[in-house]
């Protein structure tokens, strides 16, 4: 399902990849985002603990506080790559537990990367702890990122749900008082949904569209793409609804046509197992007009 390799769906790292590295006192107090990005550049292996505390220091309150974990997370990964640091690998894994999802997502991602990109295989320890995040995390981002790094590595990502259904809610972005609600079974696809969706607003079917899981449009860590777009895998029509890792309360969005930009949020309202016999997916619900597909 998502065969491709890992950098076709991985953030680039935002850092500088400087082979040189930077005078600096150890003790220095980085509140600089770019100072922050420079010397995370260096991949000095003498900052294991530094990063590691970083990411999981970084205030609450920090209006950058997304970008300092970012910085921290991928230092670490750069040290792996470039060093091979078992130091380092050991700090990520360890940030796959902790409490906040946002530091388990960008761990689970950049623990991936540190052995795709330096071209070793992942170790049976880390795909069991892939493994285990992939099935037990309660938050739906490093679940995502747990089930692509083990499909990356050719093992099978869990499917949810055997037999069940999901219901989506698909409103309008911004205008969440018009919806359809459809059930879709969990080995249906996205492609499925996607026809379903244009079926259930009476719209035609004509443009290119792209789903993100992450609900962050252009995020291609997140994104499966129309299979007419070639040059953008994975596609929507490999991608497993029940494999997702999706959980109830959470929301992704849907960009069609994207001359007109149409976007619509869909939100995962019930996960159930036990379901009536039929054709899938289906519409269980709706309210409102559908929105007009072509303006005047």
């Amino acid at each position: 399902m998502f065969m491709e390799p890992l950098a076709g769906w991985l953030w680039q790292t935002p850092l500088p990849l400087s082979k040189e590295p930077l005078n600096y006192p150890q003790t220095a107090v980085l509140d600089d985002v770019q100072q922050l990005a420079a010397f995370g550049g260096t991949a000095d292996p003498r900052l294991v603990s530094f990063w590691q505390g970083t990411a999981v220091t970084t205030s609450p309150t920090s209006p950058f506080r997304y970008e300092r974990r970012t910085i921290a997370i991928a230092a670490l990964a750069l040290i792996a790559i470039r060093h091979e640091a078992e130091t380092a690998v050991a700090g990520l894994r360890q940030l796959t537990y902790h409490a906040l999802p946002e530091v388990r997502e960008l761990a689970v991602h950049y623990l991936g990367r540190a052995f795709t990109e330096a071209g070793r295989p992942f170790p049976d320890a880390i795909l069991n702890d892939m493994t285990l995040i992939a099935r037990q995390d309660d938050a739906f981002a490093p679940r995502f990122q747990a089930r692509r790094i083990l499909q990356v590595a050719g093992e099978p990502a869990p499917l949810d749900n055997p037999n069940g259904v999901y219901d989506l809610r698909v409103s309008p972005l911004h205008n969440r008082r018009v919806y359809r609600t459809i059930a879709i079974r969990s080995e249906q696809t996205l492609r499925d949904l996607q026809r379903f969706i244009q079926h259930a607003f009476e719209w035609d079917n004509d443009h290119l569209f792209s789903f993100y899981m992450n609900g962050r449009k252009y995020d291609g860590r997140y994104r499966f793409s129309c299979a007419h777009e070639q040059d953008r895998p994975p596609w929507a029509f490999e991608a497993i609804i029940g494999q997702l890792g999706l959980v109830v309360g959470h929301r992704f969005l849907y960009h069609y046509n994207y001359a007109a930009d149409h976007l619509f949020e869909i939100e995962v309202i019930a996960i159930r197992p036990n379901v009536q016999a039929g054709n899938y997916p289906r519409q269980i619900d709706n309210r409102g007009k559908a929105p007009v597909q072509y303006a005047q």
